[in-house]
């Protein structure tokens, strides 16, 4: 009897703590929100944290603060000024800054950092400034607090003071991966790893933070980044307003780089792409479904600019929807995995040994 119930909870801990065995995850929807309604424009990019909510709104429109997104939102603040072409395709936030970037090939591009939750300006500057030709996209890093900034075929991401925005003195190298090229134009930070996800035209790449300002493939000791997502089915040409993030694990599930693919003829269930983010081509089979399990569909997905924020507070996902002028919330539930599936069988087989 005594050896058998030393097996079974030997068995009950080797499963605990082995790799999580996962068919599928989904994202269930929360709640949404009208932005049309709330009147902060088109919404082109969005950065979640607690109970606030930052949304940009494309061509030539402003930021917005919204409080309270899951209960009663409302609109506290309006602010920075309107960016004339494609606008505000980029943010992010930490809870403690709030960095934008703009991306119209070049042309009347910013940086802005400010200071979340009041909205107060830290800084401003344009590509010339750091001598760049143009801005993507912009993250904040969970390890230093400095803002990395990634432009298209512009050379390694430009790392800056959150406060000043002068040089921070790091220097990321070998970032680039002959599989999703140079064309960055949008990232993310595993906020407990520090690791970096990076958006390319022909697909996502991902770093292991090693350091400072080291990273290493997903070996663990080769230098660089590796690509886990790329190919023709990844790669959308030259298109921007592509955009990645890093959302993680939950429970049996893995942690997953979302993206959107934008191809002008496809859903968003085939232009919104989950991938497992340690992974080489790990595709995931996420669906995303309505609070009563049916497939989730949008009013219009026919342009595939989609934006996203997860939320550690709550652990929720935001979608802005551009084509539907809505942001659309969800929560994350993957199938149990086989060891939580087993652990109750096991452990009514410990209580009828005893």
């Amino acid at each position: 009897m005594i050896r058998t119930l030393k097996l079974c909870s030997v068995a009950l801990l080797a499963m605990s703590h082995s790799p999580a065995l996962t068919s599928a995850a989904t994202f269930q929807l929360v709640t949404q929100l009208d932005a049309a309604a709330l009147g902060v424009g088109v919404p082109g990019s969005v950065a979640a944290h607690g109970d606030t909510l930052y949304v940009a709104s494309l061509f030539a429109g402003s930021i917005s603060r919204i409080t309270d997104p899951l209960g009663t939102p409302t609109v506290a603040s309006t602010f920075g000024p309107a960016l004339a072409g494609n606008g505000r395709v980029s943010l992010s936030t930490d809870g403690v800054t709030l960095v934008a970037a703009s991306n119209n090939a070049g042309v009347n591009d910013v940086v802005e950092s400010y200071v979340f939750g009041t909205d107060a300006l830290n800084f401003t500057a344009g590509p010339a400034v750091y001598g760049r030709g143009r801005f993507d996209g912009a993250a904040v890093d969970p390890n230093t607090g400095n803002i990395f900034v990634t432009g298209f075929g512009s050379g390694l991401p430009l790392v800056l003071n959150p406060t000043t925005g002068v040089d921070a003195g790091m220097s990321p190298t070998n970032l680039f991966v002959s599989e999703t090229g140079t064309g960055f134009r949008d990232l993310d930070f595993d906020s407990a790893t520090g690791d970096i996800y990076l958006r390319a035209v022909n697909g996502v790449a991902v770093g292991k933070r090693n350091g400072f300002d080291d990273f290493v493939k997903l070996d663990n000791t080769t230098a660089g980044v590796q690509a886990i997502a790329f190919g023709a089915t990844v790669g959308d040409g030259f298109n921007s307003a592509i955009n990645v993030e890093y959302v993680p694990s939950s429970l049996g599930a893995p942690s997953v780089a979302i993206f959107n693919r934008r191809d002008a003829v496809d859903s968003f269930a085939d232009q919104v792409r989950v991938y497992d983010a340690n992974t080489v081509n790990g595709v995931v089979p996420a669906t995303f479904v309505t609070q009563s399990g049916a497939p989730f569909t949008t009013t219009a997905a026919d342009s595939g600019i989609y934006d996203f924020s997860y939320d550690p507070v709550n652990s929720l996902l935001y979608v802005s929807d551009f084509s539907a002028s809505q942001i659309h919330v969800f929560r994350y539930v993957p199938e149990p995995s086989t060891a939580l599936l087993l652990a109750p069988a096991l452990s009514g087989l410990l209580k009828r040994r005893r």
